[in-house]
């Protein structure tokens, strides 16, 4: 995926009324529920998650075998998610990127 590809998404979604309607069906769903019970509920939601996502990222690279730099890019988006979508951004300290081993120069190897 290239920089600029999540803002097309977002014009796109926009343009097609995706986002509004979204919105809308969110205030419906929520309207009965204070702004103090939402927070409660997504705190509650987000509370153990740190213990599942490093569950995920071990399963990513041991069962799945993946190389590190694969296992990254599912990692910060869900950094981004706690940062940015759900306001949490000491998460991401929690689970930080997976390091890549270090290999010795050729002629240090032989």
């Amino acid at each position: 995926m290239k920089k600029g590809d999540i803002s097309k998404f977002v014009e796109e979604a926009v343009l097609w009324r995706i986002f509004h309607q979204t919105v809308r069906e969110a205030r419906e769903a929520f309207a009965g529920v204070s702004p103090e019970q939402l927070r409660a509920t997504i705190d509650e939601a987000v509370e153990d998650r740190p213990d599942h996502i490093r569950q995920f990222q071990l399963y990513l690279l041991r069962d799945r075998k993946l190389a590190t730099n694969t296992v990254k890019q599912p990692m910060a988006a869900i950094q981004f998610f706690f940062a940015r979508t759900v306001k949490r951004p000491h998460f991401r300290d929690a689970f930080p990127y997976p390091k890549s081993p270090r290999r010795l120069p050729a002629i240090l190897s032989q």
